[in-house]
């Protein structure tokens, strides 16, 4: 027997499960959880992570004068079917205080005979959807939990 369960604009048909209610509940909340943001960390490795936001501080200095003395983590938070990668704390915070303001401030500067991509920021280059109020409100709480977990892991 398939069931099929209405979530927002999708149909979702599950083998098995009948019209049981318990079973249903079960299944919406398997949606629900899917949807949670996703934080972890995995140590350092020079050829999968690299360091994207110029101009906040890193571990990366540290790590490259001595790569195996100072183990250090690199930080991942998935929300809203994106990535973010981060190399310090810092790094984190500096995008929470982004994403925190509902109204961004004017960016726009003079960048001479540069092209733009040689200046570009790293908050210039975060897809533009985060933006939309329930997204933001969502990685702002995400970013906010991450924050919390890594700060009591260092």
């Amino acid at each position: 027997m398939v069931t099929f369960a209405q979530y927002g604009n999708k149909t979702v048909g599950y083998k098995g499960v009948g019209t049981n209610p318990t079973n249903l509940f079960t299944i919406h909340l398997l949606a629900v959880i899917t949807r949670m943001a996703q934080i972890w960390s995995e140590p350092f490795d020079w050829r999968k992570h690299q360091d994207q936001m110029d101009g906040v501080v890193s571990s990366t200095a540290d790590h490259h004068r001595a790569p195996m003395l100072l183990q250090r983590q690199v930080y991942f938070v998935r929300v809203c079917s994106f990535t973010f990668q981060f190399h310090s704390i810092q790094q984190i915070q500096a995008c929470l205080e982004f994403y925190d303001r509902k109204i961004q401030p004017s960016s726009r500067r003079d960048i001479g005979a540069a092209d733009h991509w040689e200046c570009e920021r790293w908050f210039e280059r975060l897809p533009l959807f985060l933006r939309e109020e329930s997204k933001r409100q969502r990685v702002v709480k995400a970013l906010s939990d991450a924050l919390k977990k890594f700060e009591v892991e260092t």
